[in-house]
């Protein structure tokens, strides 16, 4: 636990110790900068080939009918055509699973919540 004073004022707020149970990296150095940091840089975390698997479903989502992209930001999930959202979801989630069951502990994260192109 620490003590943290905000701006030099005589009013101090206690810390709480943040749980990381279960252990949701493979890596411990990994779940351990997690823990003391926020954060943890994940190098080559991703193979060319699920690079490539991407480029390729992108580029065969932007050529399914019902594709358009407009000005703002457009979710993968959002678009008109559930054909075009199921690709997309899928895709997405085939890459989560491949990638990120290298290095988290797939059985304690929750990583279906889906993604963009």
């Amino acid at each position: 636990m620490g003590i943290f004073n905000f701006f030099n004022t005589k009013n101090s707020i206690e810390l709480q110790k943040r749980l990381f149970e279960p252990i949701y990296f493979k890596n411990p150095n990994t779940q351990k900068e997690i823990e003391q940091q926020g954060f943890s840089i994940i190098k080559q975390a991703c193979s060319e080939e699920m690079i490539d698997y991407m480029k390729s479903s992108y580029e065969k989502l932007t050529q399914m009918e019902g594709y358009e992209t407009k000005d703002l930001f457009v979710n993968s999930g959002r678009f008109e055509s559930s054909q075009i959202r199921n690709f997309a979801i899928n895709a997405i989630e085939h890459f989560s699973t491949q990638v990120l069951s290298t290095f988290v502990n797939i059985e304690n994260c929750d990583y279906k919540n889906g993604g963009s192109f």
